[in-house]
């Protein structure tokens, strides 16, 4: 049994290992997945705003001649790059601009620099179309790198390192083109080293609360998975201790039967007379047997939900006065006086008849054994708003306190019940607690050492008890004495 126990708790061991790693992997997959789209959604969203911020600005300076006529200036013959959004600058030999801002007039030599009139958080670089730095402004930022131009009249968009390697660069890129004939690049950068640092900050975010998250849904996967399994082991455990038991109780009685009948066999020359002592030993241990086995039964069932109750109006009062004047004679052969006290007419419940009146038997049946001659045992019904209530009270010879919470569990016999002959199986308790939950009721149990016990079942009252008429229960005289 040690070695049942142990690889039992070995099973559900790895049992919880296994359902909390995959209960681990799935929050952090969850994670991932949200955590990457917010990621992505913010920074499509932060490079769509830096973008426009680089479009607007080449826009507006392209648009400025004092700006055009620098920059030609310092590169000559440059034609303004084509792009959807700027407007097209054709620059001719003659010394004019034309475009669609109309003619402006030209000039080789001002005093004002170009750097000048770039934003802080600007720079231009000019590249030939062997992509060879020609020109570049702005450079106290760093000097935008090329990267190159996507189709004919296309702006390309990307993000760099600068020179200094502490400033990140959000750089548009685009050809530089007269009469079709490619003369270089223009990159545009500008300075999104606190926009992008804030990406790169929200993924050590991400990652630290995705550390944490990882260490949480482990510690919060393994205590819930706990609880989880907890419930099955305690049924495994119960049904580990159940089968055992069940197997030693079957045992014992198997092995009276046969030993009693071995001896019969040795006396095989002998009348039946002669060994009616050995026989009526087996046939009462074959009674024992057969008790047990239905006990067994009804357990099983009750377990597997496979035992149907009934559903109808039972008048609890006609089966306490019923099962009363059966057990009256029994009672008093043992010099034990039992006493019904008076029960309402509406003593009304909802369920099944022969269950409620097996949990009288076992109730008065577990009061008979228990107490001593000269004792007493008090049956009562009582009703209360929307209940009605099942007391047994006995002056027995009382269950310890310790062992109260244990008289429901199968097989469980307390050490003063094993020392008397008349003890039971350890079972009847446990069908009178299942018969009580199937009716949604509680059943509890108070008893002091020596002095007494009382059982009190709380069941639910039939809906309109006290205006009904109650099916009588009129026919359970018969009592199977245990």
């Amino acid at each position: 049994m040690a070695t049942h126990y142990a690889g039992g708790n070995d099973l559900f061991r790895t049992a919880r290992i296994k359902v909390t790693l995959l209960l681990v992997a799935l929050l952090l997959g969850l994670y991932l997945i949200m955590a990457g789209g917010v990621y992505v959604w913010v920074r499509q969203s932060t490079l769509a705003s830096l973008d426009h911020v680089v479009r607007f600005e080449s826009f507006s300076l392209l648009s400025r001649g004092a700006f055009v006529r620098l920059l030609i200036a310092n590169v000559p013959a440059l034609q303004v790059p084509i792009d959807p959004i700027l407007p097209p600058f054709f620059f001719g030999s003659g010394g004019t601009t034309q475009g669609g801002h109309g003619q402006m007039p030209f000039a080789h030599s001002l005093s004002t620099r170009l750097s000048d009139m770039l934003d802080p958080n600007f720079a231009i670089a000019v590249y030939s179309p062997s992509q060879k730095l020609l020109y570049s402004a702005g450079t106290s930022i760093g000097t935008p790198r090329l990267s190159f131009a996507a189709s004919r009249g296309q702006s390309y968009f990307t993000t760099q390192w600068t020179d200094h390697g502490k400033i990140l660069l959000r750089t548009m890129t685009v050809e530089i083109r007269r009469d079709g004939n490619l003369l270089g690049y223009l990159s545009i950068g500008y300075n999104a080293t606190r926009e992008l640092t804030v990406l790169s900050r929200l993924i050590h975010i991400l990652l630290i609360v995705g550390m944490g998250g990882a260490l949480l849904a482990l510690l919060g996967s393994f205590y819930a998975s706990g609880r989880a399994l907890s419930p099955i082991k305690r049924s495994w455990e119960r049904q580990r201790q159940f089968v055992g038991d069940a197997s030693h109780e079957l045992r014992t009685p198997l092995a009276v039967i046969q030993s009693n009948l071995d001896i019969v066999l040795t006396h095989a020359h002998e009348g039946v007379i002669d060994n009616l002592e050995w026989l009526n030993n087996a046939k009462a241990e074959a009674r024992r047997l057969t008790r047990l086995t239905e006990d067994l039964l009804t357990l099983a069932r009750a377990d597997s939900t496979m035992t149907p109750l009934r559903s109808e109006r039972v008048d609890l009062r006609a089966i306490a006065e019923n099962v009363h004047d059966a057990y009256a004679i029994y009672a008093e052969s043992k010099d034990i006086q039992f006493l019904l006290e008076p029960s309402p007419d509406d003593a009304v419940v909802t369920g099944d008849a022969d269950r409620l009146h097996q949990l009288f038997v076992i109730l008065l049946d577990n009061a008979i054994k228990y107490t001593q001659e000269g004792g007493r045992i008090t049956l009562k019904v009582e009703v209360t708003k929307g209940t009605i209530v099942i007391i047994v009270e006995d002056t027995g010879i009382g269950i310890e306190k310790g062992e109260q919470s244990l008289v429901f569990e199968r097989f469980f016999r307390s050490d003063v019940a094993r020392e008397r002959e008349s003890g039971g199986l350890g079972l009847g308790l446990s069908i009178a607690k299942w018969i009580v939950e199937a009716h949604r009721g509680r059943i509890s149990v108070d008893s002091e050492l020596g002095v007494g016990t009382t059982f009190r079942v709380v069941l639910p009252r039939a809906a309109g008890a006290h205006q009904a008429q109650a099916v009588q229960q009129t026919d359970r005289s018969k009592v199977d004495y245990k």
